[in-house]
């Protein structure tokens, strides 16, 4: 049986031409976001804010990525002032310190996609050394089409029982900021806020 070789490499020619039209519309929807995200930017919060209504009565997952894309993280922080006391067991005093926070804004042009928040709920400390605390906890938000994944947070030492040094406890949450397709969270971006306290009342955020 003779091979017609010449109507092989139409057909191939047409397989292969009809994979890079099929591919092509996907593409042009990506850099058509990327280009609609950009001039958003340029033009203010008041572009921002309409291009992030479209992006959600659309459902334009590409476009609520490519707005992420120039978000900026801004750390905004707060704290209860110290109060002190005598214990009981000691002649040395014991001084508490209530919720301290650090919280984490994503947002483009002063128009916030994401927040995430994690509080140290308050500690004690004498002598340098922290002797109690009520640990931490954990805010989240997300405009609509953002989301959080790959959540954990927690407490830890980073220095204790030093001789002549105060204690050092960390209280943190971390996460990736994403997009919300429908079916899951697709991550984009990793997020870690931080507060600090020690032996001798200080806090120091991130």
């Amino acid at each position: 049986m003779k091979l017609n070789t010449a109507k092989i490499c139409r057909l191939t020619l047409g397989l292969t031409l009809t994979g890079v039209f099929a591919a092509a519309p996907a593409q042009s929807a990506t850099l058509s976001a990327h280009s609609e995200a950009a001039k958003a930017v340029r033009r203010g919060p008041a572009a921002v804010q309409a291009a992030l209504t479209r992006a959600g009565t659309r459902r334009d997952t590409d476009l609520a990525e490519a707005l992420l894309g120039y978000a900026e993280t801004h750390t905004v922080r707060g704290q209860a002032a110290p109060t002190g006391e005598v214990s009981a067991l000691t002649a040395a005093p014991t001084f508490c310190r209530g919720r301290a926070f650090s919280r984490h804004r994503l947002s483009i042009a002063g128009v916030t996609l994401l927040t995430q928040t994690v509080f140290q709920n308050g500690f004690c400390w004498r002598n340098l050394r922290v002797v109690s605390s009520e640990g931490q906890s954990v805010r989240r938000w997300a405009a609509f089409l953002y989301c959080w994944t790959n959540t954990s947070e927690g407490e830890y030492w980073t220095r204790r029982s030093v001789p002549g040094l105060p204690d050092r406890k960390r209280a943190w949450a971390q996460a990736q900021a994403g997009i919300d397709t429908g079916l899951g969270c697709i991550p984009a971006q990793r997020d870690r806020p931080i507060v600090d306290f020690n032996g001798v009342g200080q806090l120091r955020w991130r």
